[in-house]
């Protein structure tokens, strides 16, 4: 059975054949990893190849094969994309992907910290949410420099101790 992962929604159309599309966490790492996706119609999915990847300055742009203009890639505004779950797996373990960590729990030096209630796209790189014991949100980036572990039979993200969460606030 062919099980499906959201990966991105086509926002708007771009120059050139080209379509603006909103990623999932890590999906810029990904999308330059693959050669074509499934893209959503009318809950059918079909297989579209992957021409050209482009980054703008804060969005992403995907030119699929044979789509030249913008009248051939108006279809595609508002659709999602999405990718096989074995092709994820197989791709996670080349690349580093990073895994959607909301509902983990945040530990540092043995402490924890919080929860991950959310993640979002930044031009720089995808920022995750904790909201500690107090209820209190804080904002921190989701890149690999700053984890050490992220165990996810436990769903437990573990930072490394040289990163200094918190460190800008009073």
């Amino acid at each position: 059975m062919n099980e499906f992962i959201l990966i991105a929604e086509i926002s708007s159309a771009g120059k050139d054949g080209y379509v603006k599309i909103q990623w999932k966490t890590g999906l810029d790492k990904l999308l330059k990893s693959i050669s074509d996706v499934y893209i959503d119609f009318w809950n059918q999915k079909k297989v579209f190849e992957i021409e050209d990847v482009a980054g703008g300055k804060s969005s992403l742009y995907v030119k699929f094969k044979g789509f030249e203009n913008q009248r051939d890639i108006s279809l595609f505004i508002g659709r999602n994309i999405y990718l096989q779950s074995e092709k994820i797996k197989e791709l996670k373990s080349e690349i580093g992907f990073l895994p959607d960590v909301i509902g983990y729990k945040i530990y540092q030096n043995g402490i924890c910290l919080g929860d991950v209630i959310d993640i979002f796209q930044t031009p720089a790189n995808d920022v995750i949410v904790l909201k500690d014991k107090n209820g209190k949100e804080i904002l921190f980036p989701y890149v690999l420099s700053i984890v050490e572990k992220i165990d996810k039979e436990s769903k437990i993200f573990i930072l490394n101790s040289e990163y200094g969460i918190g460190d800008d606030e009073d």
